[in-house]
């Protein structure tokens, strides 16, 4: 390393010492909101580094990643949902800060290589549930909000089929025929099923939380269905929906996307990308 490609790094790592985690996030995944702009150009100019100069740059986004990876900054995130203890990425899945969607065969394979599985929704859920309602700690609140954000759709550990007037949920399933969406794949599996009735429901339709069973609702957000309505009530949020699938097809099922709610919907609208967040019982 040249001297000057020294001095340069050695003025980032002074600047990455003495930010503020979250700025120290954003840098590391090599994003530059505006807001992020206006904090960092006077902190940088005190190091005698330039914000329009993309070497400057490159030596502060290099020193904050080391920077996390040295100290363990924004490690896997936990939290006790109902009785289970359940540890989270720490962010849904980018390259170079930007979140990438995947079809679910792919986003399962690339959790499952980093230890994980795709999440069930009430894991997710339990998480923006109990966001509503206390204080969460740095890592988990920087989660929250992702997971909050407008039209932010999620894998689920989940797929739908609907058989007549019964709706079959299928847990863990792999090897989705994306085109088709079909099970009449011989690879198609899953760790098991449970059958619940949506006699009278429409497909492909968004349909409120309060008009499905209440097996359903339980299933889904593993809380009781007053329980669920006293936290929708309290905060003041639109009623979380769900989307059915037409009869003969198996969709993979994210949480968001065509339903609008804070908590989210649970969306089987036949979607072949979402992003991708793995999860694992501890």
């Amino acid at each position: 390393m040249n001297e000057l490609a020294l001095t340069l790094d050695i003025k980032a790592r002074g600047l990455v010492d003495i930010v503020e985690k979250d700025i120290l996030r954003e840098l590391s995944n090599e994003t530059m909101s505006l807001n992020l702009i206006s904090k960092l150009a006077k902190r940088m100019a005190d190091f005698g580094l330039s914000i329009e100069h993309p070497e400057h740059l490159e030596a502060v986004y290099s020193q904050a990643k080391q920077k996390i990876n040295e100290e363990n900054l924004f490690p896997p995130v936990s939290i006790c949902i109902g009785n289970k203890s359940i540890e989270f990425e720490p962010n849904v899945y980018s390259i170079h800060g930007k979140k990438k969607s995947l079809d679910p065969n792919i986003s399962l394979q690339r959790s499952r290589k980093a230890g994980y599985r795709h999440p069930y929704p009430s894991e997710i859920f339990g998480l923006i549930m109990y966001g509503l309602e206390y204080q969460l700690s740095d890592n988990l609140e920087s989660l929250y909000k992702d997971l909050c954000a407008e039209n932010q759709t999620i894998w689920l550990g989940l797929a739908f089929e609907t058989v007549g007037d019964s709706l079959v949920a299928y847990v863990d399933p792999e090897n989705f025929d994306i085109h088709n969406q079909r099970q009449d794949l011989a690879d198609f599996k899953y760790s098991y099923l449970s059958i619940f009735d949506i006699e009278g429901l429409p497909s492909k339709k968004c349909i409120d939380i309060y008009d499905v069973d209440e097996k359903l609702v339980k299933f889904l957000y593993g809380i009781s269905f007053g329980d669920l309505n006293y936290i929708i009530k309290g905060n003041n949020l639109p009623i979380p929906q769900i989307i059915l699938p037409p009869e003969g097809k198996i969709w993979p099922v994210s949480r968001g996307g065509h339903c609008n709610s804070v908590i989210g919907g649970v969306c089987g609208y036949g979607r072949r990308e979402s992003y991708s967040l793995g999860v694992k019982s501890l």
